[in-house]
C-alpha cells in the first residue's frame, strides 16, 4: 500500500520525508540487538531470575534463552 492507495485528498498532502529525516528518525530508533535485550531483561524480571518461566514468557527455549543471556552478559 502506498500514498496512490489513498484517497485524493489526503494523497495530494503526502509528500516523502528529506533524507536527513529518515536518517535521524531511524537512528532515533532502537536497534533489534537493544530490543531483543530489553524483552529478555524484562521477561526475566518477571518471572522473578527464573530462567525456565522466562523463557516461557518470550516463546522460546530454555537454551536460546541462555545464549541471549550470555550475549547480553558480553560473553559472545
Amino acid at each position: 500500500m502506498g500514498t496512490a492507495d489513498l484517497p485524493p485528498q489526503i494523497g495530494a498532502h503526502c509528500q516523502p520525508a528529506p533524507v536527513e529525516e529518515v536518517v535521524q528518525e531511524l537512528r532515533r530508533r532502537l536497534s533489534l540487538r537493544e530490543l531483543q535485550r530489553q524483552a529478555v531483561l524484562r521477561a526475566m524480571e518477571q518471572a522473578h531470575g527464573s530462567k525456565l518461566q522466562a523463557a516461557k514468557i518470550l516463546g522460546m527455549g530454555k537454551t536460546t534463552l541462555y545464549r541471549k543471556l550470555k550475549e547480553i552478559r558480553g560473553n559472545p
